[in-house]
């Protein structure tokens, strides 16, 4: 199931980019920066973001005294998608979904014993 969605989202983006291709504007891109925190697509344009993140984190917990008491490991993987679409060339409309694919925590106590827990799903 992994593997086809990120099929689909990168299939997607592609579609999208082949868009932007063919619907060129007149203003050179020279003259228009992408890193410009108040960058907004033109009027009929749509511009898009895939991300794809992983994370891995361990931690270990002390008590007040300084001895251990559990141990944290912690595993994420998400994939975003964010379209933005120009309604003028001063008005965008921004979609965007993120699908968290595994958000998993392991809490592993001293003394032994510990607990999982697991979820997915869109946020």
């Amino acid at each position: 199931m992994r593997h086809r969605v990120l099929v689909l989202l990168a299939v997607s983006a592609s579609a999208l980019t082949f868009a932007n291709l063919a619907s060129a504007d007149t203003i050179p891109l020279s003259d228009r920066y992408l890193s410009d925190p108040a960058y907004l697509p033109l009027e009929g344009q749509i511009e898009g973001t895939t991300s794809v993140t992983m994370g891995d984190s361990r931690a270990n917990i002390y008590d007040s005294a300084g001895a251990f008491a559990a141990h944290i490991y912690d595993q994420t993987d998400s994939i975003g998608q964010s379209l933005n679409y120009g309604i003028t060339d001063d008005l965008t409309l921004n979609l965007g979904d993120t699908y968290r694919a595994l958000d998993k925590r392991t809490l592993t106590a001293a003394g032994g014993g510990g607990c999982d827990t697991q979820e997915s799903g869109y946020r």
